[in-house]
C-alpha cells in the first residue's frame, strides 16, 4: 500500500472557515483522490457574521463529502462555528437517509 500523504501549509494562528475552505479548494478534493482529510491543531475563529460561517461550512461540507473520512484532531472552534458544522453534517446525513446522492 502506497502512502501518499500530503501536508497543506496553513497560515499561523487562528483562521476562519472561509480561509480553511479556500486552502482546501486548492487541493482538489472533488477528484476523490483524497481518502482521509485530517485537520490537526487548527484554531478556527468566527467570521464577521454567522451567515459567512454558515456559507463557509456548507462549502467545506461540499469539499469534504468526497473524502471517505474527515477528522478534526486537537482543533478548536467557537460554539457558533461548531453548531454550523453539526447542522450541516446533520442535513447531509438526512439527505443520504432520503436516498439522495451526495
Amino acid at each position: 500500500c502506497e502512502d501518499n500523504r500530503q501536508a497543506l501549509a496553513m497560515p499561523l494562528g487562528e483562521i476562519n472557515m472561509s480561509i480553511l475552505v479556500h486552502m482546501l479548494s486548492e487541493v482538489s478534493l472533488e477528484s476523490r483522490d483524497v481518502d482521509t482529510l485530517l485537520l490537526s491543531r487548527i484554531d478556527i475563529k468566527p467570521s464577521a457574521t454567522s451567515a459567512e460561517d454558515c456559507t463557509a461550512v456548507e462549502r467545506f461540507m461540499f469539499l469534504a463529502r468526497s473524502c471517505r473520512r474527515v477528522a478534526f484532531v486537537n482543533c478548536s472552534a467557537p460554539p457558533e462555528v461548531a453548531i454550523a458544522i453539526c447542522r450541516s453534517t446533520s442535513s447531509l446525513l438526512r439527505q443520504i437517509g432520503q436516498g439522495c446522492t451526495v
